[in-house]
């Protein structure tokens, strides 16, 4: 094979799979994080919520997908959120554990 051709597989291997997601339940217990961004989103289980987290010490964000009971958030209810952030003072999302199967979130100022 030519050297175009392996700078060619070189690139095409190194192409990132998207944007990776986390179940809500993978941050730790009880600690809040800063929400950067809130955003509906399709899933092969219908809309779903996913919310950009600041990482831990100034580390990568998380993206993490919310039950989809949140999904019946409304877009006003998501821009608002959304504008919080922007301004400057964003809402905390803490996730709290579970109850049975259920998993319980906290969203506050």
């Amino acid at each position: 094979m030519a050297a175009g051709g392996d700078a060619l597989l070189h690139e095409f291997n190194a192409l990132d799979l998207g944007e990776r997601f986390q179940s809500v339940s993978t941050l730790p217990e009880g600690v809040p994080h800063t929400l950067l961004n809130i955003a509906r989103i399709p899933t092969k289980h219908g809309m779903k919520l996913k919310a950009r987290v600041a990482g831990p010490q100034g580390g990568e964000d998380i993206v993490v997908i919310l039950p989809s009971r949140f999904s019946t958030l409304s877009d006003d209810d998501l821009s608002g959120i959304n504008a919080c952030a922007d301004a400057g003072h964003p809402y905390s999302l803490a996730f709290m554990g579970r109850d049975g199967n259920a998993f319980k979130v906290k969203l506050s100022m």
